[in-house]
């Protein structure tokens, strides 16, 4: 199975990653001095760290083929104001690049990540998990989804999105203390957002996100609440329900990453 994660940048994407990877039952993982490992062929690759802000860092890659597309970077830009129609991204800039052309600008897609991806075996698991922001700068350049699960199962064979969504005020407000002030000393989201306009766009914005990922997204796709990424037993049943996993080094990964979050809003 090909998996793809979904999220905002500060909504724990890499991090769930890391905990689902560790345990696929088909594959050999360690985690040493807050870093875990994954076996390749002929050695071990380090691919997260959890560094001492308590932040997740992408340091090598599980996969080769499905970490391709972060050479690319299909991330997202958030311009500040309630424009959702005009945000600048990545996807509209390569979409222009295209000259608005959607099918040159798909296969230019992958034949870039293809071009940029180095060479060297694949880890070996047949669970093929990926992760980024994709579906956000493909929403906010066509309005919709259409031409992301062109993309994603199309050209890179993805069975099963995983949206990270948020929905409510609390978890857009650990995203944006996640994203924006990673662990600063600071206890109440008011202390976050440098004004209240940009806190309530914010907001909308997520919202906007999240509706538009129930209206589009497919029967066999999963949707996780980002607050659950800081439930640890919920979290924990969840990704043991959904994937072919075992509880190898769930408690490990994820004590190292909680005990460093200095600011968790909704406990």
């Amino acid at each position: 199975m090909r998996y793809h994660i979904g999220y905002y940048s500060g909504a724990a994407g890499d991090f769930l990653r890391a905990l689902i990877v560790s345990g696929l039952k088909d594959t050999k993982t360690k985690f040493q001095d807050n870093k875990l490992y994954v076996r390749f062929p002929d050695w071990w690759e380090p691919v997260i760290e959890v560094c001492d802000n308590g932040k997740i860092q992408a340091i090598g890659l599980m996969d080769v083929d499905a970490d391709r597309y972060r050479f690319i970077k299909l991330g997202h830009h958030i311009k500040r104001g309630n424009q959702i129609d005009s945000h600048l991204n990545q996807v509209g800039q390569y979409l222009k690049q295209c000259d608005n052309d959607v099918e040159k600008f798909q296969h230019f897609l992958f034949d870039y990540a293809e071009k940029l991806a180095p060479e060297y075996s694949n880890c070996a698991s047949n669970t093929s998990i990926s992760v980024g922001h994709e579906h956000i700068g493909f929403l906010h350049t066509f309005k919709g989804l259409k031409e992301f699960y062109t993309h994603i199962k199309d050209f890179r064979n993805i069975d099963v999105v995983v949206y990270i969504n948020i929905n409510d005020k609390n978890e857009a407000d650990q995203r944006w203390v996640n994203n924006d002030k990673k662990n600063d000393n600071i206890i109440t989201s008011m202390a976050v957002y440098p004004d209240k306009a940009t806190e309530e766009e914010h907001f909308s914005d997520h919202l906007d996100i999240s509706k538009a990922v129930e209206k589009y997204k497919t029967p066999q796709d999963l949707i996780l609440p980002f607050k659950y990424i800081y439930k640890k037993e919920y979290l924990r049943k969840w990704i043991e329900n959904n994937f072919d996993w075992r509880d190898w080094l769930f408690d490990e990964i994820y004590d190292a990453w909680y005990n460093k979050q200095t600011v968790i809003i909704d406990k």
